[in-house]
C-alpha cells in the first residue's frame, strides 16, 4: 500500500510533466526544450526521492510498532489504576516471599500519568538478610512484568545482627490507559 502511494506520486508527476509540455509547449525563446525537460526531470527525481523516503518512514514506523508491542506485553494487565496497584502489590509480595523477606508495610504513591500510560508506584518496607535483599532485587529485574526501582534505602535493623536489614523500596509498574 505504501509503495503504491509512492508509485502514484511519481506517475502523477510524470503526467503533470507531459501535460505541461503539451499546454505550454516550447513557445518561449528564453528556455530551450532541453532546459525545460531537464528542469522537469529534476523535479520528477525530487518527487521520487520523497516517495522513497515515505516508504522508508513507513517501514521504520512498523518496526517501532513491533518494538512498542513487545514492551507493552510486560505492562500491568489490570483494568484500572487501583487494580494495577493491587496487582503490583501481589507481584512484589510473591517476589519478596520467594527471596525470604518479611513484608512490613505497603504504601501506594501518587500515580504518574505519561500520555497514554500510567506509572503505578508502591513503597514497600521489608526485613530480611543481605542475601535475600540481593535475591529480591534480582527477581525484580527478571520479572516478566516490566518493573523498575526508583528508590532503594537499606539500613541495619539491629546492631547486634548486622546481617538483618530493613529495606524501603519504591517500585513502579506501567499500565496502558
Amino acid at each position: 500500500m505504501k509503495g503504491n502511494k509512492g508509485k502514484l506520486l511519481v506517475l502523477a508527476a510524470g503526467i503533470a510533466l507531459v501535460a505541461y509540455l503539451l499546454v505550454a509547449g516550447p513557445g518561449s525563446d528564453d528556455v530551450t526544450v532541453e532546459d525545460e525537460l531537464f528542469s522537469q526531470y529534476r523535479l520528477l527525481m525530487k518527487y521520487r526521492a520523497m516517495a522513497d523516503q515515505f516508504d522508508d518512514l513507513g517501514e521504520a514506523s512498523g518496526e517501532l510498532d513491533k518494538e512498542l508491542a513487545s514492551y507493552e506485553e510486560r505492562f500491568l494487565t489490570s483494568l484500572g489504576p487501583s487494580l494495577a496497584s493491587a496487582e503490583l502489590q501481589r507481584i512484589l509480595s510473591d517476589l519478596a516471599a520467594g527471596a525470604g523477606l518479611s513484608l512490613q508495610t505497603v504504601k501506594p504513591l501518587p500515580l504518574l500519568e505519561k500520555g497514554d500510560y500510567i506509572e503505578v508506584p508502591l513503597l514497600f518496607e521489608f526485613r530480611g538478610r543481605i542475601g535475600g535483599v540481593r535475591d529480591f532485587v534480582r527477581r525484580i529485574e527478571r520479572a516478566k512484568t516490566g518493573l523498575h526501582v526508583s528508590k532503594l534505602a537499606v539500613s541495619v535493623v539491629n546492631v547486634r545482627e548486622p546481617d538483618t536489614l530493613g529495606v524501603k523500596i519504591a517500585v513502579h509498574g506501567i499500565m496502558r490507559l
